[in-house]
């Protein structure tokens, strides 16, 4: 049964900021309540036998306080997990609050406490340079974090939780409970990590944090993991690791020198020997962005869009990097080489300048599914858009990672009727016949990213399409009678295989994640819940001081 947490639900709007509240309205809302595992209902046909014992988990920001006048944007959440788990006696909802340092201080504080991206994306150079003091000062608080409301991968026995810079957090499926923090160099034992050395300095962390952006990459073959982590304040601004599947760094937070510039990077890709890096001019420059009228974080079309590959064991710079005008993708699908070496595909949705203030559907701002490719002979590169249709978060069969097999990718298609934040269907693009199959919600509902669940757990002799697209959907409304829906959709034929309802609203969000019977059962077990440490009456006034800092 549902558990009220006893928080209102109606965050308050900023009557001197732009930022646009309605990330806290309709069904972008947070909801307060949560659910320990609950039957659910089945609307519409049958769930797929091979999905038994496995969960679909979906991330999302749902601030746990009212904003009370902060310049509050969807991407400063607090992190909430939505879950189904295909029991095998029926599907079962639950519902969590990811619990992190951010949360209990704040808790202790009475309300939110740490700076904003609200105010990193600000026009405002006041509340920008609010913001930048907040972030300095919050370095001398030691139980600090941001929440971890974006995505979530699968690594090391552990189910983690991640966020654009920051480090996991490790999370026990079924129940979703969070463990704590997970760095790759401590476990949540606090047990040592091989390549801890101070005096190394491929070892450090970029300014002292072990950071993770939200879309890490684990091989299907190997089980290593490579990720990146990136920082606004200074060279290196990008840094790359890599961790075999024990946990094991074999390498530990290289700077990727050609990175010179501070952007966001929120995605990569890897291929059998590189690892992608997708340096693009979304670039944190608060005097002169804020100047132009634009915020602190903006697209500068005037500098170019660049690639860098990257030796994927090995790290460091870039052997190969390729340029174009100015573009930006937020989520690659896949990438590989050609059975040569020579060249090097990456497959993603890009478009112009994306606007993250924007408060209508801007043409430039749309993402179209694209290839391009990388000749490593020649030193050249290539793009080609695959389909007319807008659309975001570009998913294949996990399986096929860094395959030169990969034959379907599939994205969310664009609504028309929105900005571009919400999508009403899914699409199937075939790269071998050019095909697009498209599939509808039914009108008025609206979705984000699926995730794609293999109707087996192993690709030997399967066909590539043999799987389900799995989402949560919603009308745009806080009504309470907006239930939340789970859809399957069946990727061979892009058709509903099932529809469940859930027991109340859940609202828009970010990314989601297949975890299969077998990785549920083998996490690692027994690691007790990490206590948070408590203040020191100096943090204490830091934190009241980051907090009015914070407010505007």
């Amino acid at each position: 049964m549902g558990q009220d947490l006893g928080y209102s639900t109606v965050p308050t709007g900023h009557a001197n900021e732009e930022v646009d509240n309605r990330w806290l309205a309709k069904n972008f809302a947070p909801v307060r309540e949560t659910w320990d595992r609950t039957n659910v209902q089945v609307l519409e046909g049958k769930i797929p036998e091979g999905l038994v014992g496995g969960q679909y988990i979906r991330n999302g920001p749902n601030p746990k306080w009212e904003q009370n006048g902060r310049p509050y944007h969807w991407f400063d959440g607090d992190g909430m997990l939505h879950g189904v788990y295909f029991a095998e006696h029926g599907p079962e909802y639950v519902n969590r609050y990811i619990s992190t340092a951010k949360m209990s201080l704040e808790r202790e504080l009475g309300g939110p406490t740490l700076p904003t991206i609200g105010q990193t994306l600000s026009t405002s150079l006041v509340t920008v340079f609010r913001g930048v003091g907040g972030g300095i000062l919050a370095r001398f608080i030691e139980r600090k974090s941001a929440g971890s409301n974006t995505a979530i991968t699968y690594h090391n026995r552990r189910l983690l939780t991640l966020l654009e810079a920051e480090s996991p957090k490790h999370v026990m499926a079924p129940d979703l409970v969070t463990i704590g923090d997970y760095n790759f160099q401590n476990d949540a034992l606090g047990v040592k990590k091989k390549n801890n050395n101070p005096n190394d300095p491929t070892s450090s962390s970029v300014h002292g944090r072990k950071i993770v952006t939200a879309h890490p990459k684990v091989c299907p073959r190997t089980g290593n993991m490579y990720f990146f982590g990136y920082n606004f304040q200074g060279s290196p601004y990008v840094c790359y690791s890599a961790a075999d599947p024990k946990g094991n760094l074999f390498v530990n937070t290289r700077a990727v020198p050609n990175c010179d510039r501070p952007i966001m990077m929120h995605d990569m890709q890897i291929t059998d020997q590189w690892a992608v890096m997708l340096d693009l001019p979304l670039i944190f420059n608060p005097q002169a962005n804020v100047k132009a009228g634009k915020p602190a974080l903006a697209f500068d079309a005037s500098q170019p869009a660049r690639f860098h590959l990257v030796p994927r064991e090995t790290g460091g710079s870039a052997k190969h990097t390729f340029e174009c005008d100015a573009l930006m993708m937020f989520h690659t699908a896949v990438a590989y080489e050609s059975p040569s070496g020579d060249e090097v595909t990456l497959i993603g949705c890009a478009s112009g300048d994306p606007n993250l203030m924007r408060k209508e559907r801007m043409e430039e701002s749309q993402p179209f599914l694209t290839e391009f490719k990388f000749s490593i002979s020649t030193g050249t590169m290539s793009q080609k858009r695959l389909s007319n249709i807008a659309g975001e978060f570009p998913i294949i069969n996990p399986q096929f990672l860094a395959s030169r097999q990969i034959r379907y990718v599939y994205f969310s298609r664009e609504a028309a009727d929105n900005d571009g934040i919400l999508f009403d269907g899914f699409v199937k693009y075939d790269r071998e016949s050019g095909k697009v199959t498209e599939f509808r919600l039914p009108k008025g509902m609206y979705t984000g990213e699926a995730s794609f669940a293999p109707r087996v757990e192993t690709s030997a002799g399967i066909a590539e399409d043999d799987g389900y697209l799995i989402c949560f959907a919603a009308k745009n409304t806080a009504a309470p009678a907006n239930s939340g829906k789970l859809f399957i959709i069946n990727t061979k034929t892009m058709t509903t295989a099932c529809i469940l309802e859930m027991p109340h609203r859940v609202p828009f969000g970010f990314h989601g994640f297949w975890m299969n019977k077998s990785a549920i059962e083998n996490q690692v077990r027994n690691i007790p819940v990490q206590p948070f440490k408590e203040l020191s009456w100096t943090e204490w006034i830091l934190a009241k001081v980051i907090q009015y800092l914070s407010a505007g």
